[in-house]
């Protein structure tokens, strides 16, 4: 009897060493959706008119929804291109041409939900202004091994029309310059198309 209790006993505390750890879980992952909604939002509203900021927001919910997705359930801690890429970008794979080509990799989960923000970002801005604004325009997203445990990915638009900076940082400018330890995004309005370079920190 003694043994048997003594194995109840350590078996919840193992329980309810587990129940601590998953509600800790789940206070960091609110705490960083809802800091992510929150500069969604001010991003969204700070210009343009209210019909057009409205779309904007809900675009970029979508987009979140999409991403935490990804994320998995229970203790998930990476999340997997190209499933990454292709969730992100599904609204515009049909009637665009958007190249993605890369291995298998697993990237740490907190630089999911920066990505996915990115690569809709970016195929908005080539939409409206980019490769993917004229016929036989395209982007192409690759990405090859980790380094120094960095997995970076390349955007770069081809044959569309010439490419200048923008006068102004707009909303998807300033996504664009965020900056987290788990994401970096870096890039370039070259004459013959928009680059962006996206390191992503891998999994371990």
């Amino acid at each position: 009897i003694g043994e048997a209790l003594r194995r109840v006993l350590a078996e919840l505390q193992v329980a309810s060493a587990r129940e601590a750890l998953l509600n800790e879980e789940l206070r960091h992952r609110l705490k960083n959706l809802l800091a992510v909604v929150n500069s969604l939002a001010s991003l969204s509203f700070r210009h343009g008119n209210p019909e057009e900021a409205q779309h904007a927001f809900s675009e970029r919910l979508a987009a979140l929804d999409r991403a935490t997705s990804l994320l998995g359930g229970g203790d998930a801690l990476t999340c997997a291109l190209p499933a990454l890429a292709e969730e992100a970008l599904r609204p515009f794979l049909g009637g665009y041409d958007v190249r993605i080509e890369g291995p298998p990799q697993q990237v740490q989960r907190d630089a999911c939900v920066p990505a996915v923000l990115a690569f809709h970002e970016l195929a908005t801005n080539a939409i409206k202004y980019g490769a993917l604004s004229k016929p036989g325009g395209w982007v192409g997203l690759s990405w090859g091994e980790p380094t120094d445990g960095k997995l970076v990915l390349c955007w770069h638009e081809h044959d569309g029309p010439p490419v200048g900076a923008p006068l102004r940082r707009g909303m998807g400018s300033r996504i664009l310059s965020m900056r987290s330890t788990a994401a970096r995004f870096d890039i370039d309005y070259a004459a013959d198309g928009v680059r962006c370079e996206l390191a992503l920190k891998a999994a371990a």
